[in-house]
């Protein structure tokens, strides 16, 4: 799935504790941050960080629970 954060909300650290509490184990996941470096050298957000996640019912005989 993919997630946005909110105001001072981590969705990444939501979704991966909210999956465990319904059985999925976190597989993978890659943050993304867009920036734009400014004439006098500053960077800025351009847009809120996003999380693409992947979650996965483990098998019978997995143990469940990767921390990305």
């Amino acid at each position: 799935m993919m997630v946005g954060d909110g105001a001072n909300i981590k969705t990444q650290q939501s979704i991966l504790e909210a999956g465990k509490k319904v059985g999925l184990a976190g597989v993978a996941g890659v943050t993304m941050s867009l920036t734009h470096s400014m004439e006098n050298g500053s960077v800025w957000n351009a847009a809120r960080t996003e999380h693409l996640i992947l979650l996965e019912k483990p098998k019978l005989d997995q143990t469940p629970s990767v921390d990305i």
